[in-house]
């Protein structure tokens, strides 16, 4: 818990931070455009502590892509591996910040250490907002909260702050 309000805070306070200066160095463009790229993530929430994110830039207003996490923890006195793949698509709205919004669909699995347990599957389907901040034209900052997650598996809606994370992203040249 004291994670999740670390990082929301953290990604508040670089939001406030990035949009009171006027920063220039993006040379006029704004976002990738026609490009494949990966990137980096870690937060909190969803069982998912980090992962990687492979995408494509249809235009500079709309990404989709990949990703996949990994993370080792303990839940009800259980410990294990959790691991997630899923497919985003990503909505920018351009500026020198942009703020985004993200749908898509994940796989999560939780393969418990102990063998007497079981292991765990679910998928769910999530939307969030975030702000990208592109430092040069192929590499940027973000940063996202879910705000909605619907598990599939136990058809259960979750609102409000159900996940966070932090990442760097490169897009290749063209």
């Amino acid at each position: 818990m004291f994670v999740k309000r670390l990082l929301t805070a953290g990604l508040a306070a670089a939001a406030l931070l990035i949009s009171a200066h006027s920063l220039h160095a993006q040379g006029g463009r704004i976002a990738p455009d026609g490009q494949v790229g990966i990137g980096v993530f870690v937060g909190s929430g969803n069982g998912v502590a980090g992962g990687m994110t492979f995408g494509y830039a249809f235009s500079p207003s709309f990404q989709a892509g990949i990703e996949t996490g990994a993370n080792f923890q303990t839940s009800s006195g259980v410990s294990g591996n959790r691991y997630s793949l899923g497919v985003n698509a990503r909505l920018l709205f351009e500026g020198t910040v942009n703020p985004f919004l993200q749908g898509g669909f994940r796989f999560n699995s939780f393969d418990p250490f102990d063998t007497a347990s079981n292991s765990v599957d679910a998928s769910d389907i999530y939307l969030g907002f975030g702000l990208v901040y592109y430092i040069t034209p192929n590499f940027g900052l973000n940063g996202m909260t879910e705000l909605l997650s619907y598990n599939l598996d136990s058809e259960t809606l979750s609102a409000g702050i159900t996940s966070t994370r932090i990442g760097l992203e490169w897009w290749f040249s063209r």
